[in-house]
């Protein structure tokens, strides 16, 4: 994986002149690469892209990430669809993206490109874009980080609107994701996507989820009033024309709720139509930007009209193109030939997942606070991660948890007080101490108030000089509630209940938690 990284920092014309003898060929040659895999390296890189399969150790040929377990659990390849052969890969990078990221109150749905000119029925031809043929994945993205996606042409389980198209229904689908990993108390979510999303009846149906939505529409057919339309002038009457708005509102209830949407149409070039839950009124707004002036050779200031809901769209609308972006600036085929289906999926999931883990580090570089000359670029961060897979040895040596709790002060003092007493925690104590009555009384406390959460790491200055995360303890709880189980397949001598790392901290009611869905049952919401 380190290799397919470094060809997306040090492009070669083909892999295996980065396998060269540096003293034959100096322009591609580097020994530290045969050095990697032994003088038989690209022997071994050429067996392992032509027996690439991703499968989990099990005895089932194929599994499914179970989102709800966190498992692997075995399928059949019809349960399993047109991509069996990388659903554990695809299910299990989709649960990380979920619960590494807690989506603010803007998002964009948009189609994200995986180029493939082989033979596959889901392979599309694309002429309108730059990557060319390919796989099509509708995709949430928020500020440029791939939150969930979900293939184009691929019927979704139990679609949530039976009388919605299949596009729709993907789209539905993810937004039911989005509620469901997203903590709970959540605002409304505002979304953004182009004509080929927008409808008045998707818009009433993402209103039902919390969802404001506002995008391009076309004439017909999706929803835009015939009053609100315009006519296309010709050149000649452009300026008689131009600048024209007109707009038309709708009333809709969902459950005590009463929202406006607005149906507008303004005349530019040509007439461009939009409809929008997002904003109570649409109008043309004066704004600035900078044109070359050629009889004084300096940029200088032009102000021009703008219909409000124009601009917020241009602002918002961009986040998946933002992936789109960074994960092609150093994409590991930008001169590769695939042959096979699965290796554009493979390099598109190992592409999302390095950018994704960048933006990440760049927001918890921002929560700290570090200076922004300290933060790695993309670039560096890549040569880092490369280095890191490469090279084995100069990763930083950790210990292994149990030790570090073993040696935890606080573990310590809660043994040395167990002893005075001269009685141990009972049963339900030993998950974190959590209780019935404590579950009870916080679920109690958060129909009342609604309760905030922070990520462990930056949560109090008293607990950053931690090593370590620790464990759900609402997993541990319900583990220890069932009778102690001992999962399928587990061959440790001493089993001691799920380890998932928290990814958020509950401030009023100090639990940790592993992803929102734990969050969500402790809460009783």
């Amino acid at each position: 994986f380190g290799l397919l990284y470094r060809n997306g920092l040090w492009p070669v014309p083909d892999l295996d002149l980065m396998f060269a003898d540096p003293r034959n060929r100096f322009t591609y040659g580097d020994m530290r690469v045969r050095d990697i895999l032994g003088p038989n390296s690209i022997r071994r890189f050429k067996q392992f892209r032509a027996l690439f399969h991703i499968q989990h150790p099990t005895e089932s040929r194929f599994v499914r990430f179970n989102m709800e377990t966190q498992q692997y659990v075995p399928a059949t390849a019809a349960s399993l669809g047109p991509f069996a052969k990388l659903e554990p890969l695809l299910g299990s990078l989709m649960h990380a993206c979920m619960t590494c990221w807690v989506v603010g109150c803007t998002l964009a749905f948009d189609e994200i490109t995986i180029g493939f000119t082989g033979r596959h029925y889901l392979a599309q031809r694309i002429k309108y874009k730059k990557e060319g043929d390919g796989f099509l994945f509708d995709s949430i993205c928020d500020d440029g980080y791939l939150w969930c996606w979900w293939p184009r042409h691929v019927a979704v389980p139990n679609p949530p609107e039976p009388s919605a198209s299949p596009l729709h229904n993907r789209c539905l689908y993810m937004i039911g994701l989005l509620i469901k990993y997203s903590p709970a108390g959540a605002t409304w979510w505002s979304a953004f996507f182009d004509n080929l999303f927008t409808s008045f009846a998707f818009i009433v149906w993402c209103a039902k989820r919390k969802v404001k939505c506002c995008g391009v529409a076309r004439k017909g057919g999706r929803g835009i009033p015939a009053k609100v339309l315009q006519k296309e002038v010709t050149k000649s009457q452009l300026e008689k024309v131009k600048g024209t708005l007109k707009v038309a509102v709708r009333n809709i209830k969902v459950g005590t709720t009463m929202m406006l949407v607005l149906a507008a149409s303004v005349y530019d070039t040509k007439p461009v139509n939009m409809l929008t839950s997002v904003h109570v009124a649409a109008t043309l707004d004066d704004q600035m930007r900078k044109v070359w002036s050629r009889s004084r050779g300096v940029k200088e200031d032009i102000a021009f009209k703008r219909l409000n809901i124009i601009h917020d769209y241009n602002q918002h609308m961009n986040q998946v193109d933002r992936q789109d972006h960074l994960r092609g600036n150093y994409r590991p085929d930008t001169v590769m030939r695939c042959r096979k289906w699965w290796w554009p999926i493979f390099l598109f999931a190992m592409g999302a997942g390095a950018t994704n883990a960048y933006l990440v580090y760049r927001s918890v570089c921002a929560a700290e606070g570090i200076a922004k000359e300290k933060i790695m670029s993309h670039r560096a961060f890549l040569e880092e991660l490369c280095d890191q897979l490469c090279h084995p040895e100069l990763r930083t040596p950790k210990q292994p948890e149990r030790e570090m709790e073993r040696e935890s002060p606080a573990r310590q003092k809660r043994k040395e007080r167990e002893q005075e007493s001269g009685s141990g925690s009972s049963t339900k104590e030993k998950a974190g101490k959590l209780t019935w009555a404590r579950v009870n009384r916080a679920r109690a406390g958060f129909d009342a108030n609604q309760h905030t959460f922070t990520d462990p790491i930056w949560r109090g200055a008293e607990q950053t000089e931690k090593k370590h995360r620790a464990d759900c303890q609402w997993c541990k709880f319900k583990w220890i509630e069932a009778g102690r189980p001992r999962p399928e397949g587990c061959k440790a001598t001493k089993f001691e209940g799920p380890q998932n790392k928290e990814v958020m901290y509950c401030t009023r009611c100090g639990v940790h938690f592993c992803s929102a869905s734990c969050w969500n049952e402790f809460h009783g919401c």
